[in-house]
């Protein structure tokens, strides 16, 4: 396959930038320069999926169709918007990208004709190079290709590994409007944008598919206040939406003036399609017209929105009906109900209660009133019967009595078993409810607690648990399905944390107290912080060797664990890698010296 094109010839997409002595910012342009005194751009902030040809097509489609009804002079869209992001090696699969050829030449022609330009974006094969470009489609034809220059390799990214770069381009023209285009990462090197500026851009899009975490927004936002700062160019940022594996995005796209005030803001957390305008002043700059703006939502609805939508697109892409969960009567299964039924519906949510002879009335009591709260399914299966049989099968086999250990894991796995049956019986994804602090510490156990197909909860602390489901009582998300009100109840906030797998456990028997234990774990995976640095926090050396401990020797359970939403800027799955067989022990180092 050495090249992809629709039997028409694209102007060169990657002509050098033209040198020259820097512009200064704000610098005045005659009116000769500014035939076009406005131009109209609608932003389609879409939910593609992942090698979905035939259905990110549509969406496009109608957007296109959308901005030619609405007059728009261009038509802009996420990044990798055709193919979905991210593809990662499915782009480099020669039968994908023909059919992402066939896609782009049948939107040629069927919308060919509409008046919109577009900036179409897709994997695209350029001089024989793969690129995550975007095609700029005027007049029936694509005019030319801007591939992506910075690709971005670390984290959750390894577009090194798929694409290549091409050379720096110009600005594009639609009309006599000059447009300097960022592809995600691109907008953050400001190199890049002052190129453009010193090409002559007018103005800067940044196309972007950026997933979501705690800190991303406002760095999002200072990067992007800085491109105007700098060049003194408005700037209209589109992100994409919607949830792609253990990836959410957002949304949240906006626009910039030249003095760095907003001027548009799209809804986070939902699909969206509005056209802004953008207008010539007597001096020669362009601004935005003033357009609706979004208020952001709050720390804690964010990080419930993104579990929301997150396990909404896992479910409705991977087609399953529905999800079920174990209802345990503790916060974390409370808080996954939740987020499941506001996910999908009460109708397409199933709990189980799943008790021993160690579970409590109480818990019975507050897993009932959860799932009546909820207006969810609950049914109850003990498991005495299956753990009584096996404990005499398993001791006559063994000159030993069972281990603490092995009893208490052996009630975690009959549970695994009899949900893992009524998911297959059902299709229903069974959703496992670890939090990010045991996951973690491996609080947990193989093919017990860990089944399960997705955890929305796999990169939430527990104090953040605690925190989100007091958020939830007194808040439904705009994205949310279930009811309004408290779902969970006091009694599930107030009891202490226990797996009830013995009589009168608690998981500070076994841990520090969460509160403890997370500001542990945050200091040394999200901020990378040595013992020593901790121990400079007032933290005890012992807690801080054995939090380290439990956290390296966890690591083969997590490589076992299901799927989960990123909420941190470091999660415990592609963001931090590190080796199963590590003989690494800051313990030893330390205490020698």
């Amino acid at each position: 396959m050495k090249g992809v094109g629709c039997g028409r010839r694209p102007s060169s997409a990657h002509d050098r930038t033209t040198g020259g002595a820097p512009r200064t910012p704000l610098m005045n342009r005659t009116r000769k320069e500014m035939v076009s005194r406005s131009i109209a751009i609608t932003c389609a902030q879409l939910n593609s999926c992942v090698g979905d040809i035939e259905g990110n097509g549509r969406l496009i489609r109608d957007a296109w169709i959308q901005a030619d009804r609405e007059g728009a002079d261009l038509l802009i869209m996420p990044e990798l918007m055709l193919s979905g992001y991210p593809a990662e090696d499915l782009a480099a699969n020669r039968g994908f990208m023909l059919r992402i050829q066939r896609e782009v030449c049948m939107l040629l022609e069927t919308c060919g004709s509409l008046k919109p330009a577009v900036l179409l974006t897709t994997p695209w094969l350029l001089d024989g190079a793969l690129v995550n470009a975007a095609l700029v489609i005027e007049k029936g034809g694509i005019r030319s290709v801007i591939g992506k220059q910075v690709l971005p390799n670390y984290g959750v990214f390894d577009e090194k590994r798929v694409f290549s770069a091409p050379g720096i381009a110009a600005p594009i023209m639609i009309g006599e409007v000059k447009f300097g285009l960022l592809l995600c990462e691109d907008g953050w090197h400001a190199e890049l944008a002052q190129a453009h500026c010193r090409s002559g851009a007018h103005m800067l899009i940044s196309l972007n598919a950026s997933p979501y975490s705690k800190l991303k927004r406002q760095n999002r936002l200072a990067a992007c206040e800085a491109r105007v700062r700098e060049t003194g160019l408005p700037l209209l940022y589109l992100n994409s939406i919607g949830g792609q594996d253990e990836l959410v995005f957002d949304g949240a796209s906006f626009a910039l003036n030249p003095d760095g005030e907003p001027a548009m803001s799209l809804p986070h957390w939902q699909t969206a399609t509005a056209t802004v305008n953008a207008v010539c002043a007597d001096a020669g700059t362009w601004r935005w017209a003033s357009s609706a703006r979004c208020e952001p939502p709050d720390a804690l609805e964010d990080l419930y929105s993104a579990m929301v939508l997150g396990l909404r697109d896992y479910v409705g892409k991977n087609r399953f009906p529905g999800v079920l969960l174990g209802l345990s009567g503790g916060i974390d299964s409370a808080l996954v109900a939740a987020i499941a039924t506001d996910a999908l519906g009460p109708e397409r949510v199933v709990a189980v209660m799943l008790p021993s002879r160690y579970t409590s009335e109480q818990s019975r009591i507050d897993a009932a009133s959860v799932a009546e709260r909820l207006g969810i399914k609950l049914s109850e299966i003990p498991i005495d019967p299956a753990h009584r049989t096996l404990s005499i099968t398993l001791a006559q086999a063994l000159t030993q009595p069972l281990s603490e250990l092995t009893e208490q894991n052996l009630q975690a796995r009959i549970r695994g078993i009899k949900l893992m049956a009524l998911s297959n019986q059902s299709n229903y994804l069974l959703l496992s409810t670890g939090n990010k602090s045991e996951i973690a510490v491996g609080y947990s156990t193989l093919y017990g607690d860990m089944c399960g197909g997705f955890n929305p909860l796999k990169d939430l602390y527990k104090m953040d648990v605690y925190r989100v489901s007091a958020w939830r009582n007194s808040h439904r998300p705009p994205i949310g399905l279930g009811p309004p009100g408290q779902v969970v109840p006091d009694s599930v906030l107030q009891k202490a944390p226990t797996a009830e797998l013995k009589p009168d456990q608690k998981d500070e028997d076994n841990l520090p107290p969460y509160a403890l234990l997370d500001t542990i774990l945050h200091g040394l995976i999200e901020e990378e912080l040595t013992l020593d640095e901790l121990q400079a926090r007032d933290i005890d050396r012992q807690t801080l060797v054995r939090v380290w401990t439990l956290l390296e020797r966890a690591e083969f359970k997590r490589r076992q664990a299901p799927p989960g939403v990123k909420l941190s800027e470091r999660a415990l799955s592609r963001d931090r890698r590190y080796p199963i067989t590590n003989r690494f022990l800051p313990s030893i180092e330390y205490d020698d010296a």
